[in-house]
């Protein structure tokens, strides 16, 4: 069971254990179980660092509050914090996230797809509308073709 942090933040363990402040030994996690949370989780690297935060509050909610000496380890709040801690990394990566814009027609058969969807306002000009400019200002004028 390894451990490393680069204070860079250069790789990926290291973005995740500076996300669950886990930069100091002993560590909470190895780098082999921060990896392997990575792979579950698809490599994204928030919602592992979530993930992990969510197992500290299970580990942590499971020990009882106790007193030693004249001093209460209160495990219940700890566990608190490491949920309230996964719920902030979670809304973050929700909210930085910008999203892509999309403009609709990308494909020619979203663009088929579109054109023959009567609940949507379709364009006003289109391909071929001014094709017979001169037969149309001749109309314009009066005169007919």
């Amino acid at each position: 069971m390894s451990f490393s942090y680069d204070d860079n933040l250069a790789d990926a363990v290291s973005r995740i254990r500076f996300a669950i402040s886990d930069k100091t030994e002993p560590a909470k996690f190895s780098n082999e179980e921060i990896t392997a949370q990575l792979a579950l989780c698809g490599a994204d690297e928030t919602e592992t660092a979530a993930k992990l935060c969510d197992s500290l509050a299970a580990e942590y909610s499971q020990r009882p509050d106790e007193k030693v000496g004249g001093v209460d380890v209160k495990w219940s709040q700890l566990a608190s914090q490491y949920l309230a801690l996964a719920a902030a990394i979670r809304e973050t990566a929700s909210t930085s996230s910008v999203p892509a814009p999309w403009a609709g027609g990308i494909s020619v058969a979203e663009i088929e797809e579109s054109t023959l969807d009567t609940t949507i306002t379709q364009p006003n000009f289109v391909i071929g509308a001014m094709d017979n400019v001169n037969g149309a200002m001749d109309n314009v004028n009066g005169s007919e073709n």
